[in-house]
């Protein structure tokens, strides 16, 4: 659990990503994300690859404790950032049905979860 895995956002986690953030199924920020993952409700977070070093490093010791995954999203050709989909450089997505479905989407695409 302690190495940052990379992923693009493509159209379908885009779009899963902008439901949890409409159903308010997600913690945006740092502080939220922080509490949401020591209170058990966090699945995995969503860091952009434009965070700072030190909240890097915070974010990755609090996941590592927690045992929750930790990837960076990548800005490429034909996908968006973080920042630009939520508005915020770190998000937690929610256990529940949306985190499935990402990350069901992710294995999909990626053999290595």
């Amino acid at each position: 659990m302690n190495e940052l895995l990379t992923i693009s956002l493509d159209r379908q986690l885009t779009g899963l990503l902008g439901l949890a953030l409409r159903s308010s199924t997600a913690a945006c920020g740092f502080e939220a994300s922080k509490r949401a993952i020591t209170k058990g409700k966090g699945a995995f977070i969503l860091v952009d690859q434009a965070l700072g070093i030190n909240s890097l490093k915070k974010i990755l010791a609090l996941a590592n404790r927690q045992q929750k995954p930790v990837f960076a999203v990548e800005k490429n050709e034909n996908s968006d950032d973080l920042l630009s989909v939520s508005g915020y450089k770190i998000v937690t997505i929610f256990q529940g049905g949306v985190a499935k479905g990402f990350i069901d989407k992710l294995k999909q695409e990626r053999k290595w979860l």
